[in-house]
């Protein structure tokens, strides 16, 4: 038996049958043959919806995910974890609300050696989990530009879903 360990997905091969573990689920695929080659897509896909069924959807707005993809490594990891605690109904580990954004926004604060990061979002609304800015603090107070924007951001987008 091979058991393959990658965070909280856990794959394992024995004779004809291949077990797909995620967060304590199992799926069985049987009749599986070791010689054909598994797509990983498909197993992506089988997770993925799976996942789905208990948690919430990541969106992100104007160029939140652009501004997060220029943070370090370290910390785009680090706000990877605390948005999918968010998206399965969990609290990151270090928050702050920031009702003066709006009723239900957060910001996620994270420090590394680099310096201090922001992840500022809303979970309030039934599917969806709303990332309304991501920017990386220079001074010890959040710049009236970074509140503006997210604010900006967060009646575009109580307009845009009100029916």
């Amino acid at each position: 038996m091979t058991v393959r360990s990658c965070g909280v997905i856990v794959i394992s091969l024995k004779s004809t049958m291949l077990k797909v573990g995620y967060n304590g689920a199992m799926f069985e695929v049987n009749s599986f043959i070791p010689r054909v080659s598994f797509s990983l897509d498909l197993l992506y896909k089988i997770l993925y919806s799976h996942c789905m069924n208990d948690c919430k959807l990541v969106e992100f707005c104007g160029s939140a995910l652009t501004d997060l993809r220029k943070f370090p490594v370290s910390v785009r990891r680090e706000a990877g974890y605390q948005l999918d605690q968010v998206q399965h109904g969990g609290e990151p580990d270090d928050w702050k609300p920031i009702n003066t954004i709006g009723q239900g926004v957060r910001e996620i604060r994270i420090r590394d050696e680099s310096g201090a990061f922001r992840v500022i979002y809303v979970a309030k609304f039934a599917a969806t989990v709303y990332v309304l800015h991501c920017f990386q603090k220079k001074t010890q107070q959040t710049s009236k530009a970074d509140i503006d924007l997210a604010a900006n951001r967060y009646r575009d987008l109580v307009k845009e879903l009100k029916p």
